[in-house]
């Protein structure tokens, strides 16, 4: 990766990180299916890049991240408690 190491251990984290949550969300529809397959391309975007200096792609994870999260937060009522 031609970024900065640190951004890079990041974006790999999320990279797979983003993977195994689409994974779980296929097997165990925790997700919404929409969802998931948008994580799906950020992922493979962000390996096809990953030799180049596109690196923008990866920083969209850290989004997907925050988005599902805040899904599966709804899904499980905690976010709408009052």
């Amino acid at each position: 990766w031609k970024l900065d190491s640190v951004f890079a251990v990041l974006a790999w984290g999320a990279a797979g990180l983003v993977t195994s949550m689409c994974v779980a969300a296929f097997t165990a529809d925790l997700l919404p299916k929409t969802l998931a397959w948008i994580g799906g391309v950020l992922v493979v975007g962000t390996v096809a890049l990953a030799p180049t200096d596109h690196g923008g792609v990866s920083l969209t994870l850290l989004l997907w991240l925050i988005a599902a999260s805040a899904t599966l937060l709804v899904r499980q009522g905690r976010l709408t408690k009052t």
